[in-house]
């Protein structure tokens, strides 16, 4: 699932795990928490495709700490 809403779905849903969760809200990853739905955040391909694009002002590292922090 990518977007909050498609969280919220699965979530509903009764699912064990939410793979990618791009757009997940932080009321749906403490909800989530709240369940003991697992998290599997997609990092590296989304780190590679913004290197394919203007660089931005916050460094790759930083990206894939916040992603990190949030789980």
């Amino acid at each position: 699932a990518s977007s909050d809403e498609a969280v919220q779905l699965c979530i509903g849903a009764g699912v064990h795990s939410i793979e990618h969760g791009y757009f997940i809200s932080e009321d749906s990853l403490k909800e989530m928490a709240d369940r003991g739905i697992a998290w599997i955040p997609t990092v590296i391909p989304v780190a590679v495709q913004n290197q394919q694009r203007v660089p931005s002002k916050i460094g790759k590292a930083a990206v894939i700490e916040h992603t990190y922090q949030r789980q």
